[in-house]
């Protein structure tokens, strides 16, 4: 590799010393040191879809909440997404990733720029996760800032839910500018894993909406019970392949009927995946 991150900087010491007339401290030898492969550690990250904006973006319509975890809440805007990122070093190297996510019904089709310069082009699929990555040309961060602007091409609006830049140290000479980043960058789908979350709203009066992600393929049961044990209703009795589903309730009975107030549970079944949570129906 010609670039590499600058960690660990330190060794864990042992400093030992007495309370006597002319006492010093001796110093032993490292502890431990460990020697093994980490994930990059980000230089900046950009959490984004948050109510209050993160202080990197500059511009922004509103957030877009599809679950908990972070690449599930994303920011948006009709137009344009714009972000600064500032205090980079020009003698260092560079990472840019970004997450992207939407569950519109179109594809959203985004291009991004930085500093005005064409970076990416994205194509997003509703309801699915892509992570772009690329190095950044040093030329792009010469006066230690850049600009990143998201503008929609086709679809209902710009997206994102994570950036972040991690940065490197230039561990070799023969490198030119672009061979590395045309080795290294890609953009690819990000592995689903499965998990059940939490409906909204809850209480719910009316209409409630579940939200769950499926790591694998397989015949999938969603169903809501009450609390004597009993299915009140089946939202899902279906095949599905991994994904992020979002499926809704009226709150009425396999009859059609009105459930009455009180705590439901609502659970899914999908391969070895099995997990219940619990809601409130009110009137």
């Amino acid at each position: 590799a010609c670039v590499r991150q600058l960690w660990p900087k330190s060794k864990l010491y042992i400093l030992w010393t007495e309370d006597l007339p002319d006492a010093k401290a001796i110093i032993q030898k490292p502890v431990k040191i460990y020697a093994q492969s980490i994930e990059p550690v980000p230089y900046y990250y950009a959490d984004l879809g948050t109510e209050e904006a993160a202080v990197y973006t500059t511009q922004k319509a509103g957030t877009l909440t599809y679950g908990q975890t972070p690449d599930l809440t994303v920011d948006y805007h009709p137009n344009q997404l714009k972000y600064s990122f500032s205090g980079l070093d020009p003698s260092r190297t560079y990472m840019l990733k970004a997450v992207y996510y939407h569950e519109s019904y179109d594809r959203i089709q985004q291009k991004m720029k930085i500093d005005g310069q064409q970076f990416d082009v994205a194509n997003l699929k509703p309801e699915e996760k892509v992570e772009f990555k690329r190095w950044l040309m040093p030329k792009l961060y010469s006066d230690g800032q850049i600009d990143i602007t998201i503008d929609k091409q086709k679809g209902e609006y710009a997206v994102c839910a994570i950036l972040s830049i991690e940065e490197y140290e230039k561990d070799c000479d023969n490198a030119k500018d672009g061979g590395a980043q045309a080795a290294l960058s890609e953009t690819k789908p990000v592995p689903y894993h499965y998990e059940l979350m939490p409906n909204s709203p809850n209480p719910a009066r009316g209409q409630t909406t579940f939200r769950y992600q499926l790591a694998q393929s397989g015949k999938t049961t969603f169903k809501v019970y009450n609390t004597l044990g009993q299915a009140v209703k089946t939202i899902v009795d279906a095949y599905q392949q991994p994904g992020v589903y979002s499926v809704n309730w009226d709150g009425k009975d396999t009859q059609g009927k009105k459930v009455s107030n009180g705590v439901y549970f609502y659970r899914i079944n999908s391969g070895e995946f099995d997990a219940t949570k619990k809601m409130v129906i009110l009137k």
